[in-house]
């Protein structure tokens, strides 16, 4: 779903004045380019000199017109100016979120509510409170459109933004992580020699990992950067995660449809896009979907064909992005996404914690599922401790990857989904190799 964009006659909430709070509603198919937003929002991703790369003006745009959610209720942008330190902003686009993403049997609705765009606020401030009222002012405003809940995603514990959560939330709203917090590793590479970083491991180690390049056989690596890569990379990308383990108890995780060949095109073109395929005798097995932003490669999305595992094709083709990675000045960090992975340990420095955040009224539904998945993590966890204590958490957790490929194969990964890939053409140009 494209939106048709249209001139927006959308007016700040308030008069514009130096450290006010204004907001503007976007209704769907009003242009964010023709709002009162759009200047300010330029104006604090150029201040802004950590800002994501989906905070961008241009990519929220292209973003909004494939967001569905987007025809239910408006978009909502909150902001502030300051002639001394420049605007802040925050951006929340429609979302709907699912209550399956609780570990809670029996519990199953949607809820409506919004996304927190970068996951963080727009802009540079150096004034606490003023930030802080910033969001709370944009929870008033989610509060009068039937918000059920704000998605933060991916929220790291020592951001500005957890403090506010943690200990300045209005008494009307609580938060909820779904999924707890989880250790979230990075990867800082040295600022000398960049090289030296694999000399945290061990000769074994390194032997190892020399010798699953050699087992694995005939390879070739494809870094995909530019947008002409991106329709290339989403079929082979599609075609492996069919056969991937998350697909089958996740769902699946690259569908190659329209939004994300709209995405991923934009992030490209922006720039932003970094992403990678293993090639075993011409055939994928293994991808990494990633951006770059700022120093920083965030790893989104690791996959790998379950046919090739004896192969270890995840770990194969990880050795080599580092080495990509090592070798290009401009990153200085690897970022391994949220939770934990055994190779996230392996090959991460630096630990910290995050979570992805519901920030929800006090209302007899949310109260529901707070309650509901709020047990649920109790039970999730003493049963992950007693397994710990016997011994079994590793059959444990390969058990359940069984149980449920098998529960949720046919409503994830279908048959048709597979013919098609398979009756598929092959490559009429090589993949985008890596430079």
């Amino acid at each position: 779903m494209t939106a048709l964009l249209t001139q927006s006659t959308i007016t700040p909430t308030t008069s514009s004045c130096d450290d006010c709070i204004e907001t503007v509603t976007l209704e769907y198919g009003e242009s964010l380019r023709f709002s009162p937003a759009w200047p300010i929002l330029q104006r604090a991703y150029f201040n802004d000199t950590q800002a994501t790369f989906d905070q961008m003006p241009e990519y929220i745009e292209t973003v909004l017109t494939a967001t569905s959610e987007w025809k239910d209720r408006p978009a909502v942008i909150v902001y502030r100016e300051s002639t001394t330190e420049g605007p802040i902003a925050a951006i929340f686009i429609p979302k709907n979120v699912s209550t399956k993403k609780i570990p809670a049997f029996g519990l199953n609705c949607t809820l409506r509510g919004y996304r927190l765009v970068g996951n963080r606020l727009l802009g540079v401030s150096h004034d606490a409170s003023a930030a802080d009222q910033l969001v709370a002012t944009a929870l008033e405003q989610l509060a009068k459109r039937r918000s059920q809940m704000v998605l933060i995603e991916d929220l790291d514990v020592e951001s500005p933004l957890s403090q506010y959560v943690n200990s300045h939330l209005p008494q009307s709203w609580h938060q909820f992580a779904p999924r707890g917090w989880q250790t979230r590793h990075r990867l800082h590479f040295p600022s000398t020699s960049r090289q030296s970083y694999w000399d945290k491991f061990s000769s074994k180690t390194r032997n190892t990992f020399r010798r699953g390049n050699k087992k694995i056989g005939n390879i070739r690596i494809a870094r995909v950067t530019e947008p002409s890569g991106v329709v290339d990379f989403l079929r082979d990308a599609h075609r492996v995660s069919l056969e991937t383990w998350q697909s089958q108890t996740l769902g699946l995780r690259i569908k190659n449809d329209e939004r994300e060949l709209t995405t991923f095109g934009a992030m490209a073109t922006m720039g932003a896009f970094r992403s990678y395929l293993l090639y075993r005798e011409e055939q994928p097995i293994a991808f990494v979907m990633g951006t770059q932003s700022h120093g920083t490669f965030l790893m989104n999305e690791l996959g790998y064909d379950q046919a090739y595992s004896r192969y270890s094709p995840g770990q194969v083709l990880l050795v080599h992005i580092l080495d990509d990675l090592i070798d290009d000045p401009e990153i200085s960090q690897l970022d391994f996404g949220f939770g934990h992975a055994g190779y996230k340990e392996i090959f991460g420095t630096h630990l910290s914690r995050s979570a992805d955040i519901w920030l929800m009224p006090e209302n007899w539904t949310t109260t529901l599922v707070r309650m509901w998945g709020g047990t649920s993590q109790w039970l999730s966890r003493s049963i992950k401790s007693v397994a710990n204590q016997i011994g079994v958490t590793s059959r444990l957790r390969k058990a359940l990857r069984r149980l449920k490929s098998h529960v949720c194969q046919p409503a994830t990964v279908s048959k048709q989904d597979k013919t098609t890939v398979a009756q598929a053409s092959e490559p009429t140009a090589a993949p985008v190799a890596a430079d």
